[in-house]
């Protein structure tokens, strides 16, 4: 018998912190349907190896448009270049959860800078790629601190900025 289909059977006891918590149980049946209908939403994007690069959902947008999908586990690389992509309308919070937590998954910023820095040489990247690093800087200003290659970095970025004369933006993003 399958994993899935197979009735496992325990006796235990729940113990929850909060008194107003509510165990809610649903026939297996009911949430082996669960399951797959998520499986049914979900998208697996391979290498020419055949290993799984990205893993995406389709999922409801949240301003009411179109559905689309969010990804729910991905390679590194992957994971950067999706910040490229047009994400709002269903996983509106993206680039603030990559830069939150890219230190976990990438063990310096090197491959993130380096990719940030060839899209903006790009015209048709440039204005997402000028917010996400003026995001960076706002809201993750101790990122920049301490780290040298950082810092080299936004220096090469303002070096971008004028070579595009992008003067407006070079102001806007040094306040």
């Amino acid at each position: 018998m399958p994993a899935a289909t197979q009735v496992l059977k325990q006796q235990g006891n729940i113990s929850t912190r909060s008194s107003d918590c509510h165990i809610l149980t649903i026939p297996r049946s009911e949430f082996l349907q669960i399951i797959n209908k998520s499986e049914l939403n979900t998208k697996r994007t391979k290498d020419a190896s055949g290993k799984v690069i990205v893993v995406k959902e389709l999922r409801a947008s949240v301003s009411g448009g179109q559905p689309g999908d969010v990804v729910t586990a991905a390679t590194p690389q992957a994971l950067i270049d999706h910040l490229r992509e047009n994400h709002k309308s269903v996983d509106p919070d993206y680039t603030e959860d990559f830069l939150l937590t890219y230190r976990v998954f990438l063990p310096d910023s090197s491959l993130l800078t380096s990719s940030l820095l060839q899209w903006f040489k790009d015209s048709s990247y440039r204005c997402k790629i000028l917010s996400i690093i003026t995001a960076w800087v706002s809201a993750h200003f101790t990122d920049f601190d301490y780290d040298m290659q950082l810092w080299k970095f936004l220096e090469e970025f303002e070096s971008e900025m004028r070579i595009w004369n992008l003067k407006a933006e070079l102001t806007q993003f040094r306040t």
